[in-house]
């Protein structure tokens, strides 16, 4: 609902006066007002206009009715409103039809008494009344057997009253596009049946393409014969052109930047406007241009000090024109602005936030992706080149193909650590300083302030999880990725690395590559201790287990998927080198309980056994040496010094 009235704002503040029309409508929509007040009409006229989702059908008819409200008083015609799509559902929409018209009338002219109850009557006929009423014969009289009579009597009464004030009545309906289907069919029983009140005109605003549809099973050979039957003269609205897009979407962010409060003085206090400003070649970018860079002496300034028109411009082109395609996503954008901006004004680059919350609007899953990966997009790259340029082609790769560019482009100039990634530029230090002062979202410490109006979630997503696995055959990089989960606190006080590890076991093992598993059994043997040391203590149930559980079994399945050479060099590589032995040591244990017949077919090996009798010799050589050194290096940081003992 919040929703729906945002929208009705914006629309009464952009597109009802034509005065601000942006989209080359106004003459047009003043010409057919022209034509509905003086065009004889002996009996109900239908005039339709067909215009896809959001070409602005409903800025048209705004500006048809603004005109007709303009004629002097002998011309002006009563004028009934009927947005479809608010008396839909529950309630019979042919009544509520009535119920419209009846109001409208009785506020502009004498009714008779009781014509509302013999209104909704009438209603009640037409609604039962099936498609198309034209070939309804025989079922239309049956029906009519019982109360031709008063719905005639009916019909003629309510006739008269519209001739007797001699005022043309215009039924203005919009939004019938998104009614339900039967809604629909409802509406043009009302138009096929009562056609002929002397001095009626309906004019309708719709998408062809969705009423067709809706009236697919007609008698009518097709929906479109239908139509043809049931509207006299129909017009196509075109899609409004990208040059107009941009003028009308720069002026909504003009206001909402300028018009949030502290920002008005932003403008106020801004420079004229150099040889650096937008051409008369480039009218889409005027609107913005007068957020000039202000005195930067003055600490008063802001916004005019954060926003560079050329950057804007490079954003703009780059990224976010590709996804302005038609009003509602100049409504659904700015609707999101209003919202969001106010509370981090002052704080962030506009610029940088309008590309996010574009994002947000019309690729939420991109959106996401930055917003969980921050080390993907800010700081200095202090790892594998590699594998940030697997974890960015991975997430593009589920992009569609016409949008992979424009968001490419995007993030390349929001983020210039993406320049590493698809290009082959680096930035220095005193770049990064600059950015800090204009409060990019590319510096560490600001990233955080874009995403306030951001609902933090418990679960890893599958981005996430494809992310750390990216690093997986580098056991040091993918170390620090599960002491980074360990220390990620969960809203139900778990760690995230315990979400991990039962996903990684859970759906992710198998697509493991071979040639990363000694690097993952590696980097556990490794951080082993840190991720228990960070375990959930107490454990809720008596049958909750921890992160050494989950280790060990994670361990065992990606041992199961190599040979018993193979897993016997993993190991002995591993437990030579880690430095959680702590782990190895309980791993080696585990090992030596394989051998048990209970449990050596556990998960379904070929093998008899994990590892052979000889191997698990070797590697208790192994470990039992690196406990000695450790024993014997803990008893000499024990032991008194010389010095001390003299």
């Amino acid at each position: 609902m919040a929703q729906t009235e945002t929208h009705n704002h914006l629309q009464d503040d952009l597109f009802i006066e034509p005065e601000k029309d942006r989209l080359g409508y106004a003459p047009f929509a003043k010409h057919l007002a022209d034509s509905i007040c003086k065009m004889t009409v002996t009996e109900g006229f239908v005039i339709a206009v067909y215009g896809s989702w959001g070409s602005g059908k409903s800025t048209l008819l705004n500006f048809v009715v603004h005109y007709l409200k303009q004629k002097p008083d002998e011309e002006q015609p009563i004028i009934v409103p009927f947005s479809a799509w608010l008396f839909t559902g529950n309630q019979d929409i042919t009544r509520r039809f009535f119920d419209q018209l009846h109001s409208v009338l009785t506020s502009v002219m004498y009714v008779p008494k009781g014509l509302r109850e013999r209104i909704a009557g009438f209603a009640k006929v037409i609604s039962e009344i099936p498609l198309p009423y034209a070939q309804a014969g025989k079922a239309v009289a049956t029906l009519f057997n019982d109360q031709q009579k008063e719905a005639s009597e009916l019909k003629e009464e309510v006739e008269n009253t519209v001739v007797q004030q001699q005022r043309r009545i215009v039924v203005a309906i919009d939004d019938i596009d998104r009614l339900p289907t039967e809604d629909i069919k409802q509406l043009f029983r009302i138009f096929k049946a009562i056609p002929n009140f002397t001095n009626v005109v309906y004019l309708l605003v719709f998408d062809k393409e969705v009423v067709n549809k809706a009236l697919s099973d007609t008698q009518e050979k097709s929906p479109e014969a239908y139509l043809e039957k049931s509207i006299q003269v129909a017009f196509e609205l075109p899609n409004p052109d990208k040059t107009s897009l941009r003028r009308l979407l720069f002026e909504k962010l003009d206001s909402i930047l300028i018009g949030t409060p502290n920002d008005e003085d932003d403008l106020n206090s801004s420079q004229p406007c150099d040889e650096t400003s937008p051409s008369a070649e480039e009218p889409e970018l005027q609107q913005v241009a007068d957020l000039k860079e202000a005195d930067v002496e003055n600490p008063s300034t802001p916004l005019a000090e954060v926003f560079e028109q050329t950057y804007w411009s490079n954003v703009y082109f780059q990224g976010i024109d590709h996804f302005i395609t038609n009003l509602r996503d100049i409504v659904h954008l700015t609707d999101t602005l209003t919202m969001t901006y106010p509370v981090v004004k002052g704080e962030v680059n506009p610029i940088d936030f309008i590309a996010l919350e574009s994002l947000r609007v019309f690729y939420p899953m991109v959106y996401d992706i930055i917003r969980k990966n921050k080390n993907y997009f800010v700081g200095k790259i202090d790892s594998s080149l590699d594998a940030l340029k697997n974890f960015h082609n991975s997430w593009l790769a589920q992009l569609q193909d016409k949008d992979k560019q424009p968001v490419k482009n995007l993030l390349k100039i929001i983020f210039p650590k993406l320049q590493a990634v698809w290009g082959k530029r680096c930035y220095d230090e005193q770049q990064e300083l600059k950015w800090r002062s204009q409060q990019r979202v590319c510096c560490s410490e600001i990233f955080p302030i874009y995403f306030r109006l951001t609902l933090s979630e418990d679960d890893l997503s599958n981005t996430q999880i494809q992310a750390i696995l990216a690093s997986a055959c580098d056991p040091k990089l993918f170390g620090k990725k599960l002491i980074e989960l360990s220390e990620q606190i969960r809203p139900d006080s778990t760690t995230q690395v315990r979400a991990f590890l039962e996903k990684l076991e859970d759906s992710t093992l198998n697509e493991i590559p071979t040639d990363c598993i000694a690097s993952i059994v590696q980097a556990l043997f490794d951080v082993g201790e840190e991720l228990l040391r960070s375990d959930d203590e107490p454990h809720t149930t008596m049958f909750d287990f921890g992160n050494e559980i989950r280790i060990h079994r994670i361990i065992l399945r990606l041992l199961c998927r190599l040979d018993e050479a193979a897993r016997f060099e993993v190991l002995k590589t591993s437990m030579a080198q880690g430095k959680a032995l702590s782990i190895i040591t309980k791993e080696l244990e585990n090992l030596n309980e394989q051998q048990e017949e209970y449990s050596s077919d556990i998960f379904n090996l070929e093998d008899e056994e994990l590892i052979s009798a000889q191997h698990l010799k070797e590697l208790e050589e192994i470990v039992a040496k690196r406990k000695q050194a450790q024993n014997a290096e803990c008893s000499e940081k024990a032991s008194p010094s010389a010095s001390d003992s003299d």
